[in-house]
């Protein structure tokens, strides 16, 4: 078991290397003066966008694909009542019936999302996106790939298929490489190309996998989950996964837009802080390993186990952030100027501190997030996101330069939805050791 686990690592690890690496690739190619400073703004903003409306949206509906199949492989025999927000409990059936009712939901999220996205075209594109109608589309093609591939991975994630899963980020990572390396060697100056390229990489990944991808075999514990069930957890998540890309990617999106920013600075403010979040790549593998674990872990009243692995994670981000903030201080102007090539006064070291503080912040946030959903504590999860959502909005009206308004937004959205979520936890681990009964005949621990 630990050689597979740790195999599984290494595929996931691999997989989300190349994702990573791509966005560097892009903001490589599409830098050094390749494009006038407005159109490289624009082609900064439409990756950032891309992040919202992808991963933002859809990995709601992945992540309680993956808990409520791992639910049912924990205790297939149980039948459990509706947990606290009506959110299907450990136990209940899954088969193709509840992977039918997920792939409505992800359809469902993908017509909400271009709908939204329909709205706010022409803001965006009077604001952000330079005029350009072709980024938009890039953007629809972004969303319609992202529905398919995080279904895809909501199955794979669920049944603990790491390879399929990981299959599924190397493609769209190396999809991307691909795509923007041979515009950039056949010297391509078309944004639209290049936007298209970043875009359509989950969308080849969800045609090379998703033939591959297969339901979970029913579980002997009807009924499953309900439409309604389903419907409300993925909105819950939705909430907190949408709210989270955006504390993470709309900062820049936010200063570009705003009067008086010059649009060179714009460009490096966004590429400094897609450097300052290399590790929040680490973020999308880990919730989809741990997401299976705690929830095993939690359906079976192991309060021990769990606690001790979500200790350990904490652990591990504080240690990364003190590497992290060291490399941003020592080398952060070095590689942001290799990267863009933008040597701009108004992007110091000290700002990529707090970039990778803020990036920090993010990480432990995000890795919070499958503990609670794996206690069903969903509707919580959602306040402490809203509510780091209102922080990060209220920063843009303090009376800063547009910039730091930007970096003081990117620290006080998380760090609010951190001390939420690390309260909620506290009181719901309290509460199920001092008043809990055993698990037994479906009742769980944290049916309360």
């Amino acid at each position: 078991m630990a050689l597979r686990s740790s195999g599984s690592v290494v595929w996931m690890l691999t997989g989300t290397f190349l994702v990573g690496v791509s966005g560097y690739v892009y903001f490589a190619v599409i830098g050094h003066g390749r494009f006038d400073a407005a159109t490289a703004a624009a082609l900064s903003a439409t990756y950032l966008l891309s992040n919202i409306l992808g991963p933002g949206v859809f990995i709601a509906a992945e992540q309680e694909s993956s808990r409520v199949i791992s639910a049912a492989r924990a205790h297939p025999g149980d039948l459990d009542p509706p947990g606290p927000g009506g959110v299907a409990p450990v136990g209940s059936g899954v088969g193709r019936s509840t992977t039918r009712r997920l792939a409505l939901i992800c359809v469902a999220l993908g017509i909400l999302t271009l709908v939204v996205l329909g709205l706010c075209a022409p803001v965006l594109l009077t604001n952000v996106l330079d005029g350009d109608v072709g980024l938009v589309l890039a953007l629809v093609l972004c969303v319609i790939g992202s529905a398919a591939v995080y279904y895809v991975r909501g199955l794979s994630g669920g049944q603990q298929r790491f390879r399929r899963y990981a299959a599924t980020t190397a493609i769209d990572g190396g999809a991307r490489i691909v795509g923007c390396v041979t515009l950039a060697a056949l010297g391509s100056t078309n944004p639209v190309a290049y936007a298209l390229a970043l875009c359509a990489g989950p969308l080849a990944a969800a045609v090379l996998t998703g033939p591959g991808a297969r339901p979970p075999a029913p579980t002997p514990s009807p009924p499953a989950p309900s439409a309604a069930d389903l419907a409300r957890a993925v909105s819950y998540l939705l909430v907190a996964s949408f709210v989270s890309l955006a504390m993470a990617n709309l900062a820049p999106v936010i200063v570009t837009g705003m009067s008086g920013t010059n649009p060179a600075a714009a460009t490096g403010f966004a590429a400094a802080v897609v450097l300052s979040r290399i590790p929040l790549l680490l973020m999308g593998p880990i919730q989809a390993l741990i997401l299976p674990r705690l929830t095993l872990a939690a359906g079976s009243g192991r309060l021990a186990d769990f606690r001790r692995d979500t200790l350990l994670g904490l652990a591990a981000i504080g240690g990364l952030a003190v590497l992290a903030a060291a490399v941003a201080a020592i080398a952060g102007r070095w590689i942001l100027t290799i990267l863009v090539g933008i040597d701009d006064d108004r992007i110091g070291a000290g700002l990529l501190v707090l970039l990778t503080v803020s990036a920090m912040l993010q990480m432990a946030v995000q890795f919070l997030q499958p503990a609670l959903v794996a206690v069903r504590r969903h509707r919580l999860l959602v306040v402490a996101w809203i509510c780091g959502g209102l922080a990060f909005g209220l920063a843009f009206l303090v009376p800063l330069e547009p910039i730091d308004r930007g970096v003081l937004a990117t620290i006080l959205g998380p760090t609010v939805t951190l001390l939420i979520e690390l309260g909620t936890l506290r009181t719901t681990l309290a509460g199920a050791r001092t008043g809990a009964t055993p698990h037994h005949h479906g009742t769980s621990t944290f049916d309360r």
